[in-house]
């Protein structure tokens, strides 16, 4: 698995890898990398871009090429009887599924695995489901997932502690297994419809793709800084990930839960809208919003433009 890493690592930055092996002696690898920056084309700086700043995403893409592509679920449930039934009811409906039995462990795996959606029990050693709740909604990491409080409390005091943390959804026990799955659906379906509405809209205000306040202050911090290295075309994963306090892995998978778009598509996306924006509402000429917006390359920004709007930049200008 590290030479196969290594292998798509120097590819990926255009360079390639040799091997002479000697019997009982061992082997060894040379690696050769293109010295300089030979990438002076927007196309190619793109490329580049993608090789430097993606490099994580393209090997998880291609580590689990074969598997096939499912929506994952943490169950956080101390009760082991409890956790085998949930896990073969969801597993049924084609969910890949995630176990953890206490809270502390459901909060680590929250943070590491970013599942699709999480039901917790409240009553567990370590950290209750409130705690649990409360610190996934709070992080600006996880504060994205839907999380459905599955729980014998049933009294009104306890439900409304568990709204307050921002779960979703309070299901008493013992529950209806229809209700359950039907519950889950709704969730996932409402997060696949932001995910849409972002990818449709030309900008979309943080307000209306957050689906919770930690959510509004990871994109308007996003926004932000995109909008702060914009023309100078410092659009780097690394630049961002600092300005906004993220890792990179932390803010590709914010950004693909939010969005469903990867870091690069998100940028681009991000770039054209701008630069729509600048030629129909103020009036830019064509050339002048493509360098406002940190293309040089006009025959390569309008080949793009015309891929996301369906029409040429022109067809925008005022008459």
């Amino acid at each position: 698995m590290g030479l196969a890493i290594v292998k798509d690592v120097v590819e990926l930055h255009k360079g390639n890898i040799n091997v002479t092996s000697n019997y009982k002696k061992g082997s060894s690898f040379e690696v050769h990398l293109i010295k300089g920056n030979h990438f002076d084309s927007d196309e190619n700086m793109d490329s580049e871009l993608e090789s430097n700043t993606n490099t994580i995403e393209k090997l998880e893409k291609k580590i689990s090429r074969k598997k096939k592509q499912i929506t994952t679920i943490l169950i956080v449930e101390d009760n082991l009887e409890i956790q085998e039934s949930l896990k073969e009811i969801l597993e049924q409906e084609s969910y890949e599924v995630i176990q953890a039995f206490d809270g502390e462990d459901g909060l680590k795996k929250a943070s590491t695995e970013m599942p699709d959606l999480i039901i917790s029990d409240i009553m567990m050693p370590k950290m209750d489901g409130i705690e649990l709740s409360k610190k996934i909604k709070n992080n600006g990491i996880t504060s994205h997932i839907p999380i459905i409080i599955l729980t014998a409390k049933t009294a009104e005091k306890d439900k409304m502690e568990g709204f307050e943390t921002g779960a979703d959804e309070y299901i008493i026990k013992p529950y209806n297994e229809d209700i359950l799955k039907n519950r889950i659906k709704n969730l996932l379906k409402n997060r696949k419809l932001l995910k849409e509405k972002f990818v449709n809209s030309i900008l979309l205000n943080p307000k209306e793709l957050a689906i919770n306040s930690q959510d509004q202050i990871f994109l308007e911090k996003l926004y932000t800084s995109l909008e702060e290295n914009l023309q100078s075309n410092n659009l780097n994963a690394q630049n961002i990930s600092e300005n906004i306090n993220m890792s990179h892995s932390a803010m590709y998978k914010k950004i693909k839960s939010l969005t469903g778009l990867t870091f690069i598509e998100f940028i681009r996306d991000y770039r054209l809208s701008i630069a729509k924006q600048l030629i129909e509402e103020m009036g830019y000429s064509v050339a002048d919003a493509c360098y406002k917006v940190g293309y040089s390359d006009r025959k390569y920004f309008s080949k793009l433009f015309k891929q996301k709007f369906k029409k040429n930049p022109s067809d925008f200008t005022k008459s």
